[in-house]
């Protein structure tokens, strides 16, 4: 039920006409500030919202079709760079890539159902899209700076 009424809360506004002219968010931003903070928590930190901020001051930023745009492009980068973490972190050492899997999968759930639940909080106007998306994103984020932060202990 509750995937039912997210699936119908994103489908319910349509990208608006100013989106049009928005092929793609540049992600390089995101990628470059994860780099350069070589796997310090607080440096990895401070990269959430690098994508959303400027995104949001764009003219297409500050409608809700373009926040959630913003916010899906900030969660997107952050899922390349767990992704790439979680691949490097399962070749570094192959006796734990089980494990790591099954707590991926086990964190993937927990996104879901917390993001399910913070929109449920919301309601059902338009800023629980926004909402949504700001939640995998945050989380997202969350887990891949966890996953960033393991690497320089991985064996």
């Amino acid at each position: 039920m509750r995937r039912l009424l997210l699936a119908l809360i994103l489908a319910w506004a349509p990208l608006s006409p100013a989106l049009a002219d928005v092929d793609e968010i540049d992600a390089s931003p995101l990628l470059h500030c994860v780099e350069a903070a070589d796997h310090q928590a607080e440096a990895l930190r401070a990269c959430q919202g690098v994508i959303t901020q400027p995104c949001f001051d764009a003219p297409f930023g500050e409608t809700t079709s373009g926040m959630v745009m913003c916010l899906s492009a900030e969660g997107d980068g952050w899922a390349r760079i767990m992704d790439e973490s979680l691949a490097r972190l399962a070749a570094g050492n192959v006796e734990l890539a089980p494990a790591l899997a099954e707590t991926q999968a086990a964190w993937s759930v927990y996104r879901e159902e917390e993001c399910s639940y913070r929109v449920q909080r919301w309601g059902m106007g338009s800023g629980a899209q926004v909402e949504f998306a700001s939640c995998q994103a945050q989380l997202t984020a969350d887990r891949a700076i966890t996953l960033l932060r393991y690497e320089p202990t991985a064996d």
